[in-house]
C-alpha cells in the first residue's frame, strides 16, 4: 500500500516524493506516466531559470555499466523542468538539467553520458508553479548512422554558423525557394539557448496535397507554418519530430498562395555547429491539371481535306511572372494523339541577378553596430561575369572603400553557380554611405574590386539605402518602450540626449518639446499617430 500524500496514483507508475522513496528504474527502455499534483516541493535548479515553486518527483537509475541515454519529457501536459543529481543531492550543482528542449515548454536530455556504479537521481519538476500529468520515457542513445545526402539533392544557402534563410526569426527575414520534387540537404545547430531554424518558401497556383518530410542526424522537428506572414506566424501546423535517423512527414492542403516550410533542431543547446548538424527536406505535391491553359472547341469534326481552327486560351489571374510551358494534347480517331507544345510570357522576365547583397535594405542605424544583429554584410556574385580565379578584396562608392574577403561556395538562390561569397563589415559599409541625417530611403550603388589571375577586375550594383526613423532614440532599429524611458529621461531627469536629436521629432514639426513627447505616449498606449518619419 502506498503511503505518500493523498489523491495520487499507485506507486508502481509513480515517481517517488523524494531521494528517500524515488521510484526505481530497473532497465532502460522505460517508459512511464505519472503526476506531480499532491507531491511536495523538495528541490529545484538553474536550467537556466530558478524560483520554481512546483511540486516535483523523484526516480532512481543505477546503471551497471557506462551507457549513453536520452531522457524525455516532451510528451507532458504541462510546463516541466528535469534535472538529475549523481549519488547525492548537490543543491546548485546538479548532473545535468533541462527546461524547454521541447515545443511546448517541455523539458528533454538528450545524449546524457552515464557512468556505471552510480545512482541518478531524475526529479520531474515544474516551472514556476506549473504541475500536472507527465510522461517519462528514457531510451539507451546509440550513435546515428553517418549522414547521406540524397543523390541529386541541392544545399541550403548558409554553411552551418551562417543565417541566410532564417525566416521570420530574421531582422530583415529571409526564405529559401523549394519547389514540388526538390530535396534540400542542410545544417542545423543549436546552442546557448538558442538554434538554428531554416525556412523555405514555396508557391503554388492551384490547390494541391502537399508532403513536406525529412530525415537528420539529431532530434529535429518539420512543418508548415501556419501563415506566410511574420506578423501572425506562431506554430507550425501540422508538425512532426524525429529522433536521429528517423524519416517523419507532413501532409496538407495547400491552396493557390505563398507557404513556409521550416526545419530545426528540438534542443536549444549543446549541439554547435561540428557536431551532428545534417538535415535533408523533401518536398513532394502529385502531379495536377495545368488549368490555366484550356483549348475551345473541346471536340470537334475535320471535315475531309479540311481543317478545324482550336483557339488556345490561357488564364494569368494566379500567375506571376515569368515563362511557362504546357503539352496541349490532341486525340485524333484513328490517327494516334498530337502533342502540341505551347509556351507563353507573362510579364517582364528578369534575367537572373549577377551580385545580391545582404542585407538589403541598408539602414544608416546599422553604422551604430547594434546588439543582436549580424555584424557583417555579405555580396553574392554569381559565374556571368566571365571570371577565372577572382580575389575581390574591396568594397567601395566612389567616395571612399572597406575592405572584405572572399571565398567560393556552391549555391545562393538567383545566381548562376559556382558562387563567390563576399563578407565585410556591417558598420563600416553603412558609415560609407553616411551624407547627415537623411529620413526616406533611396538607391545608392556600390564596387566591388579585386584581380582575376593578375588582371584588375570591378563590377558593381544598386541597393536601397534607409534614413533613420523618428522615434528609435536608440538607434537600435526598433521603436518600443526602451525609446519612450529614453525619451523621459533625456528631458526631465538629465539622461543622455539621443546621438541623432531628430529621432525625437515625433510629431515633424521640425521642433522637439514637450508635444513630442505628448504624441509618443499617444502612439505608445493609446494607438495613436505613428511617428512621422519611418
Amino acid at each position: 500500500v502506498y503511503t505518500g500524500p493523498a489523491n495520487v496514483p499507485s506507486e508502481q507508475k509513480q515517481g517517488g516524493d523524494d531521494v528517500g522513496s524515488a521510484t526505481v528504474i530497473d532497465a532502460v527502455p522505460y517508459y512511464n506516466t505519472g503526476t506531480t499534483a499532491g507531491y511536495t516541493n523538495d528541490y529545484d535548479e538553474v536550467c537556466p531559470y530558478t524560483g520554481s515553486t512546483a511540486p516535483d518527483v523523484v526516480y532512481s537509475f543505477a546503471p551497471d555499466a557506462d551507457i549513453v541515454v536520452d531522457i524525455s519529457l516532451c510528451d507532458s501536459d504541462y510546463d516541466t523542468k528535469l534535472y538529475l543529481y549523481e549519488n547525492t543531492v548537490t543543491p546548485g550543482d546538479p548532473f545535468a538539467c533541462n527546461d524547454d528542449a521541447c515545443p511546448g515548454y517541455r523539458s528533454a536530455l538528450w545524449e546524457l553520458q552515464l557512468y556505471g556504479g552510480n545512482t541518478y537521481y531524475i526529479v520531474v519538476d515544474g516551472y514556476g508553479t506549473d504541475y500536472g500529468d507527465y510522461v517519462i520515457d528514457m531510451t539507451e542513445y546509440f550513435e546515428p548512422d553517418p549522414f547521406e545526402c540524397p543523390p541529386g539533392a541541392g544545399y541550403e544557402v548558409e554553411l552551418c554558423g551562417e543565417d541566410l534563410n532564417g525566416g521570420c526569426n530574421m531582422s530583415t527575414p529571409a526564405f529559401q525557394p523549394i519547389e514540388c520534387g526538390d530535396t534540400v540537404c542542410g545544417w542545423i545547430w543549436a546552442d546557448g539557448g538558442t538554434r538554428d531554424t531554416d525556412w523555405y518558401t514555396v508557391e503554388f497556383f492551384v490547390e494541391t496535397e502537399v508532403t513536406f518530410s525529412g530525415s537528420a542526424n539529431f532530434t529535429f522537428v518539420i512543418g508548415f507554418v501556419d501563415t506566410s506572414d511574420c506578423a501572425l506566424a506562431s506554430s507550425l501546423d501540422p508538425y512532426a519530430t524525429g529522433n536521429p535517423d528517423d524519416v517523419v512527414s507532413v501532409t496538407r492542403t495547400c491552396g493557390p498562395g505563398v507557404y513556409w516550410v521550416f526545419v530545426s533542431h528540438q534542443d536549444y543547446y549543446d549541439h554547435p555547429c561540428g557536431t551532428n548538424n545534417d538535415y535533408w527536406c523533401a518536398l513532394d505535391c502529385p502531379e495536377g491539371p495545368v488549368l490555366w491553359l484550356s483549348a475551345a472547341p473541346e471536340t470537334g469534326t475535320v471535315p475531309g481535306g479540311g481543317t478545324l481552327p482550336i483557339t488556345v486560351n490561357y488564364d494569368a489571374t494566379e500567375l506571376t511572372n515569368g515563362v511557362y510551358s504546357a503539352d496541349l494534347k490532341i486525340m485524333h480517331d484513328g490517327r494516334g494523339d498530337t502533342l502540341v507544345p505551347c509556351q507563353i510570357t507573362i510579364g517582364d522576365v528578369v534575367p537572373p541577378d549577377t551580385l545580391v547583397l545582404v542585407p538589403d535594405p541598408i539602414s544608416s542605424m546599422m553604422e551604430n553596430d547594434i546588439e543582436g544583429v549580424d555584424p557583417n554584410g555579405y555580396i553574392y556574385i554569381g559565374d556571368d561575369l566571365g571570371w577565372v580565379d577572382p580575389v575581390v578584396t574591396t568594397v567601395g562608392n566612389g567616395r571612399a572603400t572597406i575592405p572584405c574577403t572572399s571565398e567560393p561556395i556552391g549555391y545562393y538562390p538567383g545566381l548562376t553557380p559556382p558562387i563567390l561569397k563576399l563578407t565585410f563589415d556591417l558598420s563600416d559599409f553603412a558609415a560609407m554611405y553616411n551624407e547627415g541625417l537623411m529620413w526616406d530611403c533611396d538607391t545608392r550603388s556600390y564596387t566591388v574590386t579585386g584581380t582575376d589571375d593578375g588582371e584588375p577586375i570591378s563590377a558593381g550594383d544598386d541597393f536601397t539605402y534607409c534614413g533613420h526613423t523618428s522615434g528609435d532614440l536608440n538607434l537600435d532599429g526598433q521603436i518600443d518602450i526602451s525609446d519612450l524611458v529614453m525619451m523621459v529621461e533625456w528631458m526631465f531627469a538629465g539622461g543622455p540626449a539621443p546621438e541623432v536629436l531628430l529621432t525625437a521629432d515625433i510629431d515633424g514639426n521640425g521642433e522637439i518639446d514637450i508635444s513630442d513627447l505628448v504624441a509618443f505616449v499617444d502612439y505608445m498606449f493609446n494607438n495613436g499617430t505613428p511617428p512621422a518619419y519611418q
